[in-house]
């Protein structure tokens, strides 16, 4: 019995959302001191990836695992709400344009014809070889 299955990519986001945080515990208030790195790769008929940093400082007044925890998750949720706009900001025609359309000769590439290209030529005559 054989099978197979065909799925189709139309779009397709993905990613990686790194953080990490230092404390300075303080009598009055406590620093938390630290960093969001995040990585996304957006996919629809080419390829886009952000890559990004950002610094975190905030003044935390208990420190308490839950004011913390909070607190980050907050300047978490802002970031990201940041971002999401960022993304939804920009228009199928921004994606395309930081794409190229065509190849720097401006004529799609043929590819049944690539022998019949300069370059193709010494393509097929090494592949001839194997």
């Amino acid at each position: 019995m054989s099978a197979s299955l065909s799925v189709m990519l139309t779009s397709a986001r993905n990613g990686r959302w790194r953080s990490l945080y230092i404390l300075s515990p303080s009598s009055s208030s406590s620093s938390l001191v630290g960093s969001i790195k995040v990585d996304v790769h957006y996919y629809e008929d080419g390829n886009v990836r952000l890559l990004t940093t950002k610094p975190v400082s905030l003044s935390v007044s208990s420190s308490t695992a839950t004011s913390i925890v909070r607190e980050i998750a907050v300047a978490e949720k802002k970031y990201q709400e940041n971002l999401n706009k960022g993304f939804t900001s920009l228009s199928e025609g921004a994606f395309k344009g930081l794409r190229r359309q065509l190849p720097v000769t401006r004529q799609k590439v043929e590819w049944d014809k690539i022998a019949g290209y300069r370059h193709g030529r010494g393509i097929a005559k090494s592949a001839e070889g194997f």
